[in-house]
């Protein structure tokens, strides 16, 4: 007796999230931040030090799954891993691993994390993760749950 069980390929589907991946220089000399937008970067990282430049050296969008790692080539020959722990209720715990520090983070549809990333050319990398576009606009075309009756 042959049964066929009818599974839906959303069940089947591996669990992956679409992230922002940005390198950033930064350093306690100089005083430029290209692009402004890392202002937010700055006063974030300001309650450890104060750094004077940033510079996002590059900006990519990558994909990180449960079943394989995704890399990040960092310009001082270091390589970052990214891997896809856990998703559940719209927020992702990820493994980032810049040799020797590995960090466990969690990360939501808003915000960014911020994971340090060696010495480059005098200064800092940072290696700077955030919710894909896609995600944040996802996020915001949901509608807002009902409220339950009482």
């Amino acid at each position: 007796l042959l049964v066929a069980t009818l599974i839906p390929a959303a069940a089947l589907a591996e669990p992956k999230v679409e992230l922002l991946a940005e390198v950033v220089f930064t350093s306690t000399s100089g005083n430029t931040i290209e692009p402004p937008t890392l202002i937010a970067m700055k006063q974030k990282l300001a309650q450890k030090v104060n750094y004077t430049t940033l510079r996002r050296l590059s900006q990519n969008k990558v994909v990180v799954s449960s079943s394989g790692l995704t890399e990040i080539k960092l310009p001082n020959q270091k390589v970052a891993t990214l891997k896809l722990e856990k998703l559940e209720e719209g927020k992702a715990r990820i493994r980032v691993t810049v040799s020797p520090l590995v960090t466990v983070y969690t990360l939501g549809r808003e915000g960014s994390l911020y994971q340090a990333a060696g010495q480059h050319q005098g200064g800092d990398l940072w290696l700077v993760l955030s919710a894909a576009e896609s995600a944040k606009a996802q996020h915001l075309a949901t509608p807002p749950k009902a409220p339950t009756g009482t």
